[in-house]
């Protein structure tokens, strides 16, 4: 069983994103700032949307991981322990949202066996770690479903 730590090392990852391309152009702050001001709901509604469908796909490990001492929400939630045998979707639905809109903490799914690994970190920032074919097939559909995109 690989750690977060390690599949966070690694350079197998990939992105889910609101846009199919990387920006580089300092204008398109502008509207990254916007969509994150205004679309923060729907983008964690679809990572949501994601994220049930694949821990209900395959058995995994949850852990949510970061400061949440502040946050009424997620303060009654264990840190740094495997959450998925007592875990809701419900449970799910208000951690992810709380960590997209409030830029906060991190949940991480790790799928052991098939190698990989979803990983929610605060704000826009989403990415899957994996070699596995399957997997990374069935996030690329997930993703478009829900009207985003996975790059590299």
């Amino acid at each position: 069983m690989k750690s977060i730590e390690e599949y966070l090392s690694t350079e197998n990852y990939y992105c889910i994103d609101f846009i199919p391309y990387n920006n580089e152009d300092e204008k398109f702050l502008e509207y990254e700032a916007y969509y994150e001001e205004t679309k923060s709901d729907c983008f964690a509604k679809s990572i949501v949307e994601i994220s049930l469908k694949s821990i209900y796909w395959k058995k995994c490990r949850i852990y949510l991981e970061g400061d949440m001492y502040d946050n009424k929400v997620l303060t009654k939630y264990q840190l740094n322990y495997d959450l998925s045998n007592i875990i809701k979707p419900k449970d799910i639905e208000h951690i992810i949202t709380e960590i997209v809109k409030k830029d906060i903490g991190s949940l991480c799914i790790i799928f052991d066996e098939i190698d990989s690994m979803l990983y929610i970190e605060g704000g826009l920032c989403v990415c899957f770690y994996s070699e596995n074919d399957e997997f990374i097939a069935m996030m690329k559909q997930l993703a478009n479903s829900e009207g985003l995109f996975v790059r590299t």
